[in-house]
């Protein structure tokens, strides 16, 4: 996992000069773009069915329950609801194909 000053590093500038110039550029913070690329790992890992959470938890660094929080926090349903809706949408486009 990288971290803010690792990429500052690599870019030879200063950790808050880079998170600056990011806000600057973009309107969100560093961590903003950090926080969207684990949500998209996170919901593509939940997909695959193969891991159960706890352990796509661990993987991504996190203790399950602070996972758990991360999740509902920048997605909105807890990862477990997040793939009832996930599967649920699949039947419903399965019945809706096969009808």
């Amino acid at each position: 996992m990288f971290e803010v000053r690792d990429f500052a590093s690599i870019l030879h500038v200063h950790p808050t000069h880079f998170s600056n110039t990011i806000k600057s550029a973009t309107g969100h913070s560093s961590c903003y773009f950090f926080e969207e690329r684990l949500m998209e790992i996170s919901k593509s890992m939940l997909r695959n069915v193969s891991p159960p959470i706890s352990e796509i938890a661990r993987i991504l660094t996190y203790n399950p329950s602070n996972f758990t929080k991360f999740f509902k926090y920048f997605s909105g349903p807890k990862p477990k609801q997040y793939l009832e809706a996930y599967f649920q949408s699949l039947v419903q486009k399965k019945e809706i194909v096969t009808i």
